[in-house]
């Protein structure tokens, strides 16, 4: 008997939406932290990135600097409040 189709009602799954942009696109701060997100995650382009806000980009770019960091009593990255701790998207089609 397969689990998979009991996950979303275990979890309570959620569709991950990117915030919406509350700066403007000439923020300073933007180009900055996209091309640093994309030095560590090359997979991650500049057009996927722009659909995010400046604090998402933030939080994304503190999470993968955590994550580079060796494992152990000082390697933690504590999740921002208010996220959730599984998300869930589904293709286009």
């Amino acid at each position: 008997m397969s689990t998979l189709p009991l996950i979303p009602r275990l979890f309570n799954l959620v569709e991950s939406k990117p915030e919406r942009r509350t700066l403007p696109a000439d923020d300073p701060a933007r180009p900055r932290l996209m091309s640093q997100i994309i030095t560590i995650n090359p997979t991650a382009t500049a057009a996927f990135l722009e659909r995010f806000g400046t604090r998402d980009l933030e939080h994304y770019l503190r999470h993968l600097n955590a994550a580079q960091r060796p494992r152990g009593g000082d390697a933690r990255w504590v999740r921002p409040d208010g996220s959730r701790g599984i998300v869930r998207s589904e293709a286009r089609t």
